[in-house]
């Protein structure tokens, strides 16, 4: 909740077009959790990288489909990502020391 993946490293190829040529799309289907703007793709040529940001305050799940194209043909693949509420910090700590 309110940070971003770490860039999320994939490779994309194509045997008929050079990586360099291939695009890059993202969809959500909870744009109140992410929205297209919030995937962004990173990376050259065939290692590519992709950070989605949650919208700031919102827990859920959504469906991301990441689609590759060639300008003719185009592949999906979609997963999950879950945004929870990160956990409360311990309240007060104290440590007892071990010393005379």
């Amino acid at each position: 909740m309110d940070s971003a993946t770490v860039p999320i490293p994939f490779t994309i190829g194509d045997p008929e077009t050079p990586a360099a040529n291939l695009t890059l799309s993202g969809s959500s289907d909870n744009p109140e959790l992410v929205q297209t703007t919030d995937i962004v793709f990173g990376g050259a040529g065939s290692s590519r990288t992709v950070t989605v940001t949650p919208e700031p305050g919102q827990t859920g799940v959504a469906n991301l489909t990441f689609t590759v194209s060639d300008g003719t043909n185009t592949a999906n693949t979609l997963f999950l990502l879950s945004v929870r509420q990160r956990p409360a910090a311990p309240g007060s700590l104290r440590v007892a020391g071990t010393g005379p």
